[in-house]
């Protein structure tokens, strides 16, 4: 349809629902209340498109879950992923390096790793100022009355089982001779201490045993299943455990007695 009359004569009519300001009056409202031209009430307001992200549903409610853990009796925070190795070697001084070595070499059929822990930051450091920075290894004579802590027949067990002929027989397979001075006591013939703990740390490497240092062990608990170890952020389950920590010699070298 086309209006036939002039485009100047036209007139813009305003519905009768309007009023002369402009504004729609509402129904039922307050006499003279109204609501600015070309906007909706409340009630015709048009609602805010759905979100598309949906927020994922859990496949149990947390209220059921909580029953299935008291059910259960385990407490979630207790549930830990640990390491499960087969030997943990506790110090790696001399004797700890001794014991990795030889833990290692006769141990072929373990399940799991064997690991040895220091809490120092540097591995030797009480090995590279013993004897005067030359270290002496052994003594050509050891006797049980040499050694305190056990009985002498423990004692006497133990040096027999790992005299001073295999002492020496061991360094001289891994490149370190020794000598006998005048004391009695035996000395890398290069007089140095760094032969013997080169010549240790390379014996451990090819034993397959792992050092982790600077890891201070705080706590070692039995369980049914072998020993709980715990550390500086550390937490691991082995079967076995060797303790070496030493006593209280030189504690800036870590040997301060924390094992005892």
């Amino acid at each position: 349809w086309r209006d036939p009359r002039p485009i100047g004569s036209r007139r813009r009519s305003i519905p009768s629902s309007f009023n002369q300001r402009g504004s729609k009056s509402r129904m039922g409202s307050k006499a003279g209340a109204s609501r600015p031209f070309g906007t909706s009430s409340p009630a015709t307001a048009p609602r805010p498109a759905p979100s598309s992200t949906k927020q994922p549903r859990l496949p149990i409610s947390p209220f059921h879950l909580k029953l299935l853990w008291n059910d259960a009796h385990v407490d979630p925070d207790d549930i830990v992923n640990r390491e499960q190795i087969s030997i943990a070697i506790i110090g790696a001084g001399a004797a700890g390096l001794m014991a990795a070595i030889h833990a290692g070499r006769s141990s072929e059929d373990r399940i799991g790793p064997i690991v040895a822990f220091d809490g120092a930051a540097k591995i030797g450091a009480k090995i590279l100022v013993a004897g005067g920075g030359r270290c002496n290894v052994t003594h050509h004579e050891v006797r049980p009355e040499d050694y305190g802590g056990s009985s002498r027949n423990a004692i006497r067990k133990v040096l027999r089982a790992y005299p001073v002929d295999a002492v020496v027989d061991f360094f001289e397979a891994e490149g370190v001779t020794l000598k006998r001075e005048e004391t009695g006591k035996l000395f890398p013939t290069t007089n140095k201490a760094r032969t013997v703990l080169d010549a240790l740390l390379d014996s451990v490497q090819r034993s397959g045993v792992e050092l982790r240092h600077p890891v201070r062990i705080e706590s070692i608990d039995r369980t049914e299943d072998g020993f709980q170890i715990r550390g500086d952020g550390l937490e691991v389950q082995a079967d076995r455990v060797i303790l070496c920590t030493g006593g209280k010699a030189l504690p800036k070298t870590g040997s301060d007695g924390l094992g005892l």
